[in-house]
Parts: structure tokens; C-alpha cells; sequence
């Protein structure tokens, strides 16, 4: 009885690894646009693309990233524009929110909310 039960034990650890690596290692990744297809043109605002050096895209590693500078003829602020898009988000190689990292290097927040834009064919987006 006690030879039984450690096979038993043996059998379902051996399944369970068995299970484990067929499931594989990736991740699902769901189809999307680039995003450089954002619009250039804002509530009357044009933006223009801004380089992002190789040092910076080395740190930020694998994903999809957009800089843009967005400014309205009239001489309104110009609105910069960060977008950072990674595919997966696996514990422990996430890239963590800009609210805890950015004061951390010193920069502050003069606020922080949700704005609702469309392009020039009014379509939200």
C-alpha cells in the first residue's frame, strides 16, 4: 500500500511537469496597430515625432513606443506626449508605472488626468 501511494505521488508530479512544459512559455499577444498610426492632428493641434535615443529604447526593451510633441498655431503650451506600449507583462520583467518611477527620478506631477481626444475627422480614439 505504502509502494502504491509513491507512485501515485511520483505519477502526478511527473504529469503535473509534463503539463507545465507543454503549456509552454509564451504569452498570447493580441493583434494591434502601431503606434505611429496615432493621429498627427489633435483638436487643432499638429504633432511632430520626437527620437527616442537606442540607450533609452534599451532600457525600455521589447515593446512599441511613440514620442510626440503636439503644438496649436496661436502660441498655446505644446503638449508632449509618451506612449509606451509593452506586449507582455510577466512578473518580475514589467516595466513599472510612471506615477512611482518618474518622482523617484525627481520629475514632479502638475496633475494627472483622463482626456477624451479625437482626430481631425472626429473620431475618438
Amino acid at each position: 500500500m505504502r509502494n502504491l501511494r509513491f507512485w501515485m505521488v511520483v505519477l502526478l508530479l511527473a504529469g503535473t511537469a509534463l503539463i507545465l512544459h507543454a503549456r509552454g512559455d509564451t504569452d498570447l499577444i493580441p493583434a494591434r496597430e502601431p503606434l505611429s498610426q496615432l493621429p498627427r492632428t489633435i483638436l487643432g493641434g499638429t504633432g511632430s515625432d520626437q527620437p527616442i535615443d537606442q540607450e533609452t529604447l534599451d532600457v525600455l526593451g521589447a515593446g512599441d513606443f511613440l514620442s510626440r510633441v503636439y503644438t496649436q498655431s496661436g502660441g498655446a503650451h505644446p503638449v508632449g506626449l509618451f506612449i509606451g506600449y509593452f506586449p507582455t507583462q510577466r512578473t518580475g520583467v514589467t516595466i513599472h508605472s510612471p506615477k512611482h518611477c518618474l518622482p523617484g527620478a525627481g520629475w514632479a506631477f502638475d496633475s494627472s488626468q483622463y482626456v477624451d481626444l479625437n482626430d481631425a475627422s472626429g473620431k475618438a480614439h
